[in-house]
């Protein structure tokens, strides 16, 4: 199972941002490839990694993350997480999270905030891949966080300093990742925002129209690579809207 730098383009919707194709892309900035999984050492997780976060600064990101969501997202937020800390810690896979820290490490650090939102984002794209597109759409963008804070934290103890100024550009380039993985614009975004000011009856009218929508789009052949969920409900999708 590889761990991409970014969605996985086997579920990317046609159209977006071409992907990186996996981890053991060329670093940021060009250079050298990391050799392959198969030449990776097969290193354990530390002892305590993917449990509980312990630096403060990543525990207050993460403690407003969870307080913004909606009960009838919890579950799905918590399922989420739950699967990208299996990918990035197990150990089958934590060998590949070793490659990306050596990656960045060996990279520019100024590319830190946008590698390190590629490994975020591309846990969801990969998520989503394995269930074949139908990952929950508002719960991701918060959990997307939570996984980017474990990569951090995974980071610091490589000896890489995510001081307040990396978190907060790291933070944003995982909300335009992830943005860009489902097609959310500018456009749509603002769209929600009005709908969300004018109230939950605007919302509710909106998100029926979007499935009516939805139920009148041609159903692709059986045979047909599953693609990602079109940006469909997104009157609550990013947190802090």
């Amino acid at each position: 199972m590889a761990l991409p730098l970014e969605p996985d383009p086997t579920t990317t919707p046609p159209g977006a941002p071409p992907t990186g194709g996996g981890m053991l892309n060329t670093p940021p900035g060009g250079g050298p490839a990391v050799p392959t999984a198969a030449d990776a050492p097969q290193e354990e997780a530390p002892e305590g990694a993917g449990e509980e976060i312990k630096d403060p600064e990543l525990v207050q990101v993460i403690k407003g993350i969870e307080a913004k969501i909606e009960p009838d997202m919890r579950d799905g937020y918590d399922k989420i997480v739950l699967a990208g800390m299996k990918i990035l810690f197990s150990d089958q896979t934590h060998h590949l999270l070793v490659i990306a820290a050596q990656k960045i490490k060996a990279g520019s650090p100024q590319e830190i905030p946008k590698t390190v939102a590629k490994i975020s984002a591309g846990l969801i794209g990969l998520i989503n891949r394995e269930i074949k597109g139908k990952i929950a759409i508002p719960p991701s963008f918060y959990a997307v966080i939570t996984l980017m804070c474990h990569v951090l934290e995974y980071l610091q103890s490589t000896g890489i300093d995510a001081n307040s100024e990396l978190i907060g550009a790291t933070t944003k380039e995982t909300y335009q990742a992830l943005l860009d993985y489902f097609k959310i614009t500018p456009e749509m975004m603002a769209k929600a925002q009005k709908l969300k000011a004018q109230g939950g009856d605007a919302l509710q009218k909106a998100a029926a129209e979007e499935e009516a929508a939805k139920s009148q789009q041609p159903v692709a052949p059986e045979a047909a690579t599953p693609a990602a969920p079109q940006p469909t409900g997104m009157m609550n999708s990013a947190p802090g809207m």
